[in-house]
């Protein structure tokens, strides 16, 4: 079961570790929230101004890392690993005041655990925009987080099939189609070599490989 948290930082930590979050071992020994996130949960990294860098996956268990993790002096963190989904365009971060969201206080805390509800509006107002109904949706969705889903260039979009043109790391373009939910489908799979979608309702059925946005952005 996945979980979702609010982890509270400085805007420092981030810039010199965007791919960790974590607190010294003493702090890390008292407190047990801290030490609950698991891999594969879902987070929203949140600066002590309000800032929201973005929201992101838990990519690894809890785990001690080299000494000077954040400066010389810093000695020892408990730390996790984490993973951007999407993260706020330089200079542009999402502004959250936690109170509206329900959380009473952050005094003192660095990781908040959230309902779905609450990770789901914190989301909506970070990428600033709500989870997708339509094939539209999905467009605008893979729109911001295709760099993030491994696919740096998209050479097209367009009305016909495939819907759109895209370039992973590797260099090699891949056809996309986009459809809500996925068993709308009704192409040629020799055609096509990537369905996106934000539910998948075909599964193991499909000839095409799937990616589900909610899965990628919730988890299951």
């Amino acid at each position: 079961m996945v979980n979702y948290w609010l982890i509270v930082h400085d805007l420092s930590s981030y810039e010199q570790h965007p791919d960790k979050i974590g607190l010294n071992t003493k702090r890390a020994n008292s407190d047990r929230i801290f030490r609950t996130i698991k891999k594969g949960d879902r987070i929203v990294y949140y600066a002590k101004n309000k800032e929201a860098i973005g929201i992101f996956k838990v990519a690894s268990e809890g785990h001690i890392s080299e000494r000077g993790c954040w400066g010389k002096k810093a000695g020892y963190h408990f730390i996790y690993d984490i993973e951007p989904i999407y993260v706020t365009p330089s200079g542009m971060p999402a502004i959250i005041e936690a109170t509206r969201y329900g959380i009473k206080s952050l005094q003192g805390r660095t990781a908040v655990k959230l309902t779905k509800d609450q990770f789901k509006d914190i989301k909506s107002d970070v990428m600033g925009m709500d989870d997708p109904r339509c094939e539209n949706g999905v467009v605008s969705v893979f729109a911001k987080l295709h760099r993030f889903l491994g696919f740096p260039y998209l050479r097209t979009v367009q009305s016909r099939f495939p819907d759109c043109i895209a370039v992973d790391l590797k260099g090699k373009e891949v056809r996309i189609e986009f459809e809500e939910p996925s068993d709308n489908f009704d192409h040629d799979p020799k055609k096509c070599d990537l369905i996106v979608c934000w539910k998948d309702t075909l599964g193991s059925l499909s000839e095409v490989q799937i990616l589900e946005l909610s899965e990628v952005i919730y988890g299951h």
